[in-house]
């Protein structure tokens, strides 16, 4: 004998499977209550993905300023003196040995570029400078903001290490 569910006449409150009275589904409340939810936790992921993209940028800058600084320090240090690039020896003409040293840390690419020619904007501006006398090189780099933060300024220096003075020898 198969096992079927059917009404029962003498117990009316024990639903079968082919009674519809009693049959349970899902309300509009509930739909829409777990839209909102859904959209909640969608905003949320999306802020929080921002952020850790904003994190990860902040990271990659200081990590090329690291580079760039410590690049130009080893050229101020260890290049021939004609070839430093933070000295008043050989400047070209119209160039002050107090005029900073500039470039770009970011580099995305252009949203309207194309595969074969991919175009590149220039972002976020540094300049290295070395006040005459210091022994320091300064970079520094200003940052926008996260959401509704102001810009922020970074600066980086490193101290060069003095030449040797030459002594006499008796």
């Amino acid at each position: 004998m198969a096992l079927e569910k059917r009404f029962d006449p003498k117990n009316p409150h024990k639903m079968g499977m082919n009674n519809c009275g009693h049959s349970r589904g899902f309300s509009l409340i509930e739909v829409l209550a777990s839209c909102v939810l859904l959209s909640v936790a969608a905003i949320g992921i999306t802020a929080v993905w921002r952020l850790a993209d904003y994190k990860a940028l902040l990271a990659r800058l200081d990590h090329r300023a690291d580079r760039i600084l410590r690049e130009y320090y080893e050229l101020q240090t260890f290049a021939p003196k004609s070839a430093k690039p933070l000295s008043d020896t050989s400047l070209p003409e119209g160039y002050a040995p107090q005029d900073p040293l500039s470039g770009f840390l970011y580099h995305p690419l252009k949203s309207n570029s194309s595969k074969s020619n991919p175009q590149y904007d220039d972002l976020i501006q540094y300049s290295i400078i070395s006040p005459p006398g210091s022994g320091e090189i300064t970079l520094t780099y200003i940052v926008p903001g996260y959401s509704s933060e102001a810009a922020k300024t970074f600066t980086k220096t490193v101290a060069l290490n003095p030449l040797p003075t030459p002594t006499a020898t008796p």
